[in-house]
């Protein structure tokens, strides 16, 4: 009996992508990244009204699947007792893919565009070199 299939095989990065965004927090930090430029991970964990571990630990799954780029200020410029600074950007291939997952899902009641309750409008993109 033949079990083939036409579908595209699912692979663990496939599997691991489809997991990430059945999450609210994913899909608004996709949309907050996608309006361009770099964002700092403290400010996007400010900007949904998330923890901060949240936040951090969501844009880590990004980076590893190559979805967003990521940049650290070592030196924070008005406090150096305080942690390095991360910046996160999507790189063109999560670009590409949130455009094309942006065309082909149709709203649904559950797909409110506002942050999470208690989130705010974050602050202007800041524009600058994101590294991988």
């Amino acid at each position: 009996m033949n079990t083939s299939s036409n579908a595209e095989p699912v692979t663990p990065t496939t599997a691991t992508l489809i997991t990430m965004l059945s999450t609210p927090l994913t899909r608004h930090i996709l949309r907050e990244l996608v309006k361009g430029g770099e964002q700092y991970a403290y400010g996007l964990h400010l900007s949904l009204g998330v923890t901060p571990g949240k936040a951090h630990n969501t844009l880590r799954d990004l980076h590893a699947q190559g979805l967003a780029a990521r940049r650290t200020e070592e030196e924070n410029a008005t406090d150096s007792s305080k942690p390095p600074r991360t910046f996160y950007a999507l790189t063109p291939e999560g670009l590409t893919f949130v455009r094309a997952l942006l065309q082909t899902t149709t709203p649904t009641p559950d797909s409110d565009p506002s942050p999470p309750a208690g989130g705010r409008s974050s602050s202007p993109p800041r524009k600058g070199p994101c590294s991988t």
